[in-house]
């Protein structure tokens, strides 16, 4: 009996070993200001550029996607340069399960904006990030599961709303990756926020 407490002890021990991988890769602070981006963006395109066609729109959220993705990327690297040999084996292994799907978002956005087809993209990349978090679950706090459930099912909605009308939606995909990425940013800031609790 005391081996198979011991065993579960030490299962719990490892997931949660695991879990912070990602606390470690992604910090709060950056995937918030991703977030008020997305927003700023949204409300300049609602207010200041109504009109926009479909390539503008979409080029527009591709260079703020770059934008983000530098934005973290810089953060990542500055962390890394600081970190153990072990803690940047840990941070690399747990980016590299968010990595595929985000890669294949920007390919096919790539693909679809040379053949002037970009209606259904937004709705696109809302699912594949969806989706990329659900794939990292085992590394991701608890409560990022209900994020990766907000992406995937804001991006059926943004697609069927697409299918229905080709017109950019700014403020569809505004919401959907502002608010995504805010509620992102407070799941990764309350295990950090609760290891400090129980260190005082």
């Amino acid at each position: 009996m005391r081996l198979h407490e011991a065993l579960d002890h030490l299962a719990a021990i490892r997931a949660q070993v695991i879990r912070s991988e990602l606390g470690e890769a992604l910090h709060a602070a950056p995937t918030a200001i991703t977030g008020v981006l997305a927003l700023g963006l949204a409300s300049w395109q609602v207010a200041g550029e109504p009109l926009l066609d479909g390539e503008r729109f979409t080029r527009a959220w591709l260079i703020l996607g770059i934008a983000a993705a530098s934005l973290c990327g810089i953060d990542f690297v500055s962390r890394a340069v600081r970190a153990t040999a072990d803690e940047r084996r840990r941070m690399g292994h747990a980016l590299c399960q968010l990595a595929p799907p985000i890669a294949v978002g920007a390919l096919v956005s790539f693909v679809m904006l040379n053949l002037g087809s970009t209606t259904l993209l937004p709705g696109l990349w809302a699912m594949l990030y969806g989706v990329s978090l659900n794939a990292a679950r085992a590394y991701l706090p608890r409560g990022m599961v209900w994020v990766a459930a907000f992406y995937a099912g804001s991006g059926v909605i943004m697609l069927l709303l697409a299918a229905a009308d080709p017109t950019p939606q700014a403020l569809g995909v505004g919401l959907t990756f502002g608010i995504g990425q805010l509620w992102c940013a407070n799941v990764l800031r309350k295990p950090q926020r609760s290891r400090c609790e129980a260190t005082s």
